[in-house]
């Protein structure tokens, strides 16, 4: 439904993905109303309130089998009737009582059999390395390239396109027809940033590239590797970069 909404609103393609923790001891409950799930037994909407519930509804029971689940799909149009459909399963058992205190909603009372601790306890990288929405996201890029598309993920989103375009076409047309430069001229000037295989041409080009510390999920995949790598993921690790490039103009006045 996500999607296709999303499709007719934009009138092109779409692409959504929903989350949720399923218990085996509540029928798979309480799926794509986990956010809610506390609303039911009248707490307020957090995840505090959603630990406590599921907690309580347990207690007692000895089978305690849940997986978060994550479900990604894709579409080519709004009423598309072969839409991608890929799923990401993450098994695991609720324990007696939170443990960690990383990651956000169940995370704390999931644990990971073959990791050997919570979802919360998880270095972040590890956790979003392995979770459902990191399974979901391979598999979607392995369905979009079985269907003619160019693909990759990085830390928050998939990229999928038809053709040959890339990166450093875009940022050429960019610097040319926006800002009156001349990309390929000006190189040391520019310092370029990415975290996704889809980066490595650009990190090849530019001599100040800098990669986000989750690029290093994909090091093996990448055709070629940014300079630095920062010490932070995701957005602090991007965040890190702007520190250092306004620390050194600071430096320079």
């Amino acid at each position: 439904a996500k999607a296709r909404h999303a499709a007719a609103e934009s009138g092109g393609p779409a692409l959504a993905d929903d989350a949720g923790l399923c218990v085996e001891a509540f029928g798979g409950e309480p799926g794509v109303d986990t956010a809610y799930y506390a609303t039911r037994f009248g707490y307020e909407k957090s995840d505090a309130s959603n630990v406590r519930a599921v907690l309580e509804q347990l207690a007692g029971r000895a089978d305690r089998r849940a997986a978060l689940v994550s479900t990604i799909v894709a579409l080519r149009h709004a009423r598309d009737p072969q839409p991608l459909v890929a799923v990401g399963r993450w098994p695991g058992q609720i324990l007696d009582a939170p443990r960690g205190d990383q990651g956000f909603g169940y995370d704390p009372l999931m644990f990971i059999p073959a990791l050997g601790a919570t979802a919360a306890a998880l270095d972040a990288a590890v956790k979003n390395a392995h979770s459902h929405r990191a399974i979901a996201a391979a598999k979607m890029v392995a369905l979009m390239r079985e269907g003619g598309l160019n693909a990759t993920v990085s830390s928050i989103h998939i990229n999928g396109w038809i053709g040959d375009h890339d990166k450093l076409v875009g940022a050429r047309w960019i610097a040319r027809e926006q800002l009156g430069l001349n990309l390929d001229a000006q190189r040391d000037r520019w310092v370029y940033v990415g975290d996704s295989t889809n980066d490595a041409l650009m990190f090849g080009h530019f001599p100040h590239s800098v990669g986000v510390a989750n690029v290093k999920r994909f090091w093996n995949q990448l055709a070629h590797r940014p300079r630095y790598v920062t010490t932070g993921e995701r957005g602090t690790g991007f965040r890190e970069v702007v520190d250092a490039v306004l620390d050194h103009l600071e430096e320079g006045r």
